[in-house]
């Protein structure tokens, strides 16, 4: 007498375990990183890119990201010239 287990079942019910939980976190982080932007976009909208660079760093910092320079500017950029930012997490599929 044994113990039988259906282990392919048990991984797919992991993937789709471990799915469910990453795009739930990147959901949250996207949210998260969209609010923060919008605060900077209404604080330094229109401001040079050497204003808003910093108000970015910051605002990335509270929410526990670390935005690249390459990222910083792209993004400092948009604000300040009044250009919308729309952030959109990508669903994780393992």
């Amino acid at each position: 007498m044994g113990i039988e287990m259906d282990i392919n079942g048990f991984k797919r019910d992991l993937r789709r375990a471990t799915e469910r939980a990453a795009n739930d976190g990147l959901r949250q982080s996207a949210q998260e990183l969209q609010r923060e932007l919008n605060a900077v976009s209404n604080s330094h909208g229109g401001r040079p890119i050497d204003e808003v660079k910093p108000a970015l760093r910051a605002a990335s910092k509270r929410i526990g990201m670390q935005l690249s320079e390459e990222e910083l500017t792209e993004f400092a950029t948009a604000i300040s010239e009044g250009v919308p930012i729309t952030v959109k997490a990508q669903r994780v599929r393992l």
